[in-house]
């Protein structure tokens, strides 16, 4: 008897599901349930806003940016495009239960997705107790419990509102066709500070108050490939050995878009393998091997 009340029980739910979603003639908004993105490559940028912080994700050709100035993690990215791809409702939020997931609501997470030709905003709570799905509302319409099938994790993990969670380690990340401009200055030793600057389709080097047309083009080609992937070891959050008098070398590189990177190097005491590096705000630990080949001089360009 127990086991055909459940099974009837069982039943009821199916066919109630079946109808809300799948009969033609129910009241269902189709945008209620609308919350995957079928086409990850359509997106353009997508915005995490957590109370009072707010991270871009945004596309410049294939590389992703975050807040616009810092390469993003790619991995990262293909995960929570991945993720929006694969969404689907579990099941609608009860009625005794909407108000109560609606307020909870009002502090959730919030993506902001923007693709070519429309914008979508998730409202995405916490994960239900037996974390098979998250409540989830579109804009202003009712909430749902969402999920990935066969996954049973909080989606939020893949949407973190942390800045470092979504920058990679790359400091310097150019394809060298794409470099237009690179300012590297020596404060303890000017005279071989050096600019490139790329005029139609050649570069110039400016020394000294001299300008140099007829460079060496081997060397300049092979030094331009050293922009590819420069990466930092890992952020500090001791900084106690940082200090603004040993500073050795700035350099500034930009490319044809006008997206550009700073980066300053200040010696450590007593280390002959690191050094720190100040780059978009914050300190990072360096190895020498890394940049070796980009701390060049201006002789190294000059044709002879």
């Amino acid at each position: 008897m127990k086991k055909l009340i459940i099974l009837l029980a069982a039943a009821i739910i199916i066919i109630a599901v079946y109808l809300l979603f799948f009969n033609p003639d129910s009241t269902v908004n189709p945008k209620e349930t609308d919350f995957a993105i079928k086409n990850p490559n359509s997106v353009d940028s997508f915005m995490i806003i957590k109370d009072y912080d707010t991270i871009i994700l945004s596309r410049n050709g294939k590389q992703w940016f975050v807040n616009h100035r810092t390469a993003a993690n790619d991995k990262h990215i293909k995960k929570a495009l991945l993720t929006l791809q694969m969404l689907e409702v579990k099941t609608p939020v009860p009625n005794n239960a909407l108000n109560f997931v609606n307020k909870k609501l009002q502090k959730a997470l919030r993506i902001v997705i923007f693709t070519s030709n429309a914008k979508k905003t998730i409202l995405l709570g916490e994960a239900t107790q037996n974390k098979e799905g998250n409540f989830a509302k579109i804009d202003t319409f009712s909430p749902y419990i969402i999920y990935i099938p066969s996954h049973n994790f909080d989606l939020r993990l893949n949407f973190k509102p942390d800045f470092t969670y979504w920058e990679t380690n790359s400091i310097f990340k150019f394809n060298p066709e794409q470099i237009t401009y690179i300012d590297l200055k020596y404060p303890h030793n000017p005279q071989q500070s050096f600019t490139l600057k790329k005029v139609k389709n050649d570069f110039l080097l400016y020394e000294n108050g001299k300008s140099y047309k007829n460079l060496n083009k081997e060397n300049l080609s092979f030094y331009l490939t050293h922009f590819q992937d420069v990466r930092y070891k890992k952020i500090l959050k001791d900084t106690s050995l940082f200090d603004a008098h040993n500073l050795f070398f700035e350099i500034e590189v930009r490319d044809n878009k006008g997206y550009d990177v700073k980066l300053k190097g200040y010696k450590i005491p007593n280390n002959n393998d690191e050094f720190i590096g100040q780059v978009n705000g914050k300190k990072v630990l360096c190895k020498y091997y890394d940049f070796d080949l980009i701390l060049k001089n201006a002789d190294y360009f000059i044709q002879k």
